[in-house]
């Protein structure tokens, strides 16, 4: 048997993407015949642990060869192309799974079905490039008949997704697949649980059957799960609407009843799961509550059962474990340490960087306060009462506000942090924030004290600390003239030193953002010592960077001079931009959620109320949830 799992919102190569331009897609890469690579091999031992599978691969299919870029219990490094698995997976729209080779036509005569490594089970997602090209498949194989979970299958497509940004990233530029990975073991850990957890939701079927196993009465719900119309289904064979696989257990039940004309064990009901057959041949899964019901003068024995439909349930838990799956590449991709705390300041979340700064792994500080972990013994009763004065109503100064703080390290050093809280609506008394290691900062800040010293000190020992600067610094004159740029400046704004000397900081502010940056200006002419703020800047390419400028002003200068300090946001500022977006769109589909709907109506309800008029148009699609049941979710 083989079967697909519907992909989400993925890339698929169209009928017109030929064989050579899947050729040429490999070609540029440049992986072929490559060293291996430490991140690719760790993807395909979680495989393994996932699917308890002796062997994985990454299998690039070439003009007349597969070749293995990563693999784990195969010893040959490629095999012709004509006896490839993944020559079939390249042609296939989402995961390839063949339980049984044996019983497929493509595979059963195939060599490594034969002979060694006996291949009795495959499982392969296809690669697929930003092109569209598919050029190869991650797959798992297995010496004996099995199966492969929906949950398997969803997390044999995210890992597909890694290799193949692996795969195209530039030399040197490789991204860090291991936070990914131990995101997803950790969610492996729980799969069982989430897979088999049953949440009551949509229309219950009811259906009567006969102690011969003859269907007698069925409602609307139960009919339209198998695709037929009650009038259909009345009259009809259990045995002939029960999926082959669940057909013993049902055929030994019906054989029991009329045997022995009461019901096994005298129980007078039970919980099953029950796979039956949909009119298009799907197997469709059900957990059943089946009653006995005894005969009467008016009606003979019956069986009964409430039926409830298990499809969407597993396909919901597959969103939600993918869409938390998201949510925590995100943040241990993350390079400032993020932190979730409940109301009574207990630990939910703890990504990869704060482990990095605090010393604490997520395993030992989940479950702990922060105010344990990080906060000194000297400040824990300001920090506490704090956090329940806020949660009380009381006024909170903090919440939004990047503050500087000095925490502690596991070890008892002092860290030097800049932590911006905030809440999340749906999460009341829940606190989130990032918290930056500014631990260079407090040194910058010393070593501009010390730069201001020795420019009263000499040129030249002022320039050597300037060029030295872990940020992006430069001198301007009152009107904003760019007089000096160190290295770091350079860089940030990727434009060359002799370009950048001589023209107008405004240059290179991103136009929205002038407003904000002369009123700056202004403040500084009127002897104003301004507060640090966020500005945006353009590159030569005419790319936006974000940077928290900060400014002072020379004493000794005359006509005066600013120094102007830039810190690059630009990480934290794409990551708050992603978690916005996850907030706010489906993680599958990528299409925009209930809560930004929502805050789109209350925007526009709210224009409506000063003067502005609006409506809202409610839409039902009648015989949608039909097409489901008829056709599936890939339909």
């Amino acid at each position: 048997m083989s079967g697909d799992v519907p992909t989400g919102p993925r890339r698929h190569s169209s009928p017109g993407v030929q064989e050579e331009e899947r050729l040429a897609a490999l070609r540029r890469l440049n992986v072929l015949d490559t060293a291996p690579e430490a991140e690719l091999d760790e993807v395909v031992a979680l495989v393994t642990r996932i699917f308890e599978a002796p062997t994985a691969l990454v299998s690039l299919v070439d003009a007349d060869r597969q070749w293995f870029k990563a693999r784990v219990g195969l010893d040959v490094e490629q095999t012709p192309r004509e006896v490839a698995f993944s020559n079939h997976t390249i042609r296939h729209s989402g995961v390839l799974v063949v339980e049984d080779t044996t019983l497929d036509p493509r595979f059963q005569d195939n060599p490594l079905v034969q002979g060694a490594p006996v291949v009795r089970f495959y499982a392969g997602a296809p690669l697929v490039t930003r092109s569209g090209a598919v050029i190869g498949s991650l797959c798992v194989m297995d010496t004996r008949v099995r199966t492969a979970s929906a949950y398997q299958q969803a997390m044999l497509l995210t890992l597909a997704e890694e290799v193949v940004r692996q795969l195209e990233a530039p030399t040197g530029a490789k991204p860090a697949l291991g936070p990914a990975l131990m995101g997803l073991d950790r969610a492996v850990v729980g799969a069982p649980a989430l897979l088999d957890r049953l949440v009551s939701a949509g229309s219950v079927g009811y259906s009567e059957t006969s102690t011969e196993g003859i269907v007698v009465r069925v409602n609307a719900a139960a009919a339209r799960m198998l695709g037929y119309d009650p009038e259909e289904l009345v009259g009809r064979s259990v045995q002939e609407l029960t999926h082959p696989e669940h057909l013993p257990g049902t055929e030994a039940a019906i054989q029991r009843l009329q045997t022995g004309g009461t019901w096994p064990d005298d129980v007078s009901s039970y919980e099953a799961t029950r796979v039956y057959r949909h009119r298009t041949g799907r197997p469709v899964p059900m957990q059943a509550t089946v009653v006995f019901l005894p005969a009467t003068p008016d009606s003979p024995a019956r069986v009964a059962a409430l039926l409830v439909d298990l499809g969407p349930r597993i396909s919901a838990d597959i969103a939600r474990m993918s869409a938390e799956l998201a949510h925590q590449r995100v943040l241990d991709a993350a390079t400032d340490p993020y932190i979730h705390i409940d109301p009574l300041g207990v630990v939910l979340e703890w990504n990869t960087a704060a482990e990095n700064v605090f010393g604490y792994t997520a395993a030992q500080a989940i479950g702990q306060t922060l105010a344990e972990l990080v906060v000194p013994p000297d400040q824990r009763n300001a920090h506490t009462e704090g956090l329940r004065r806020v949660l009380a109503g009381g006024p909170s100064t903090f919440l939004g506000t990047a503050v500087e703080l000095v925490a502690r390290h596991r070890d008892g050093h002092p860290v030097h942090v800049e932590l911006t809280p905030w809440t999340v609506d749906g999460d009341e008394g829940h606190f989130h924030g990032f918290c930056r290691d500014i631990g260079e900062r407090v040194a910058s800040r010393t070593a501009l004290l010390e730069a201001n010293e020795l420019l009263r000190q000499g040129q030249a020992r002022l320039q050597a600390a300037f060029e030295a600067s872990a940020t992006a610094d430069a001198l301007v004159d009152a009107t904003g003239q760019l007089l000096q740029v160190n290295a770091q400046l350079v860089r940030f704004l990727g434009r060359p030193r002799e370009e950048l000397l001589g023209r107008s900081l405004t240059s290179v502010i991103y136009p929205p953002d002038l407003p904000t940056a002369a009123k700056v200006l202004t403040q500084l002419g009127g002897g104003h010592q301004p507060d640090r703020l966020e500005l945006r800047f353009t590159t030569a390419e005419g790319q936006v960077r974000w940077g928290l400028v900060s400014v002072a002003v020379t004493d000794d200068a005359e006509p005066p001079r600013v120094v102007v300090r830039i810190e690059n946001l630009q990480a934290s500022k794409d990551l708050e931009d992603a978690l916005a977006r996850q907030r706010t769109h489906d993680p599958v589909t990528g299409l925009p959620n209930r809560a930004l709907f929502l805050e789109r109506v209350h925007q526009a309800l709210t224009d409506a109320q000063e003067g502005s008029p609006t409506a809202v148009l409610v839409l039902e699609v009648d015989g949608l949830r039909t097409l489901v049941d008829r056709e599936g979710f890939a339909a």
